[in-house]
């Protein structure tokens, strides 16, 4: 992992702004209670190759160009995401854009 880039958590501090704020993609998936589980989390880029790799047999993937966020961070602006139609990873948008969330379960 480059040295900028940490995993975004549901709730942290900036620097730049007073008190916590929300990582809207990452709380959801923590907040998440599906099938009586509430231990689910946003995967990282390495867990959504694998989700990726086996997109067929896990099923419901938007394939249309989406992108899904991932709790890799990479600066304090952006983060990293993966597009399900052709497995490319990007982090040129904003925290604040629109992506798909995929969340996932150990």
């Amino acid at each position: 992992m480059h040295r900028t880039e940490r995993a975004i958590r549901p709730l942290d501090s900036n620097y730049q702004l007073a008190g916590t704020q929300p990582h809207i993609a990452a709380q959801y998936c923590y907040d998440l209670v599906l099938h009586g589980k509430s231990d689910w989390y946003l995967p990282s880029t390495n867990e959504q190759n694998t989700m990726y790799g086996t997109k067929t047999a896990i099923g419901n993937f938007n394939e249309s160009g989406a992108y899904y966020w991932s709790s890799r961070e990479y600066n304090q602006t952006r983060a990293w995401k993966i597009r399900f139609s052709d497995g490319t990873i990007d982090n040129t948008g904003s925290k604040n854009g629109d992506s798909y969330v995929r969340c996932a379960r150990r």
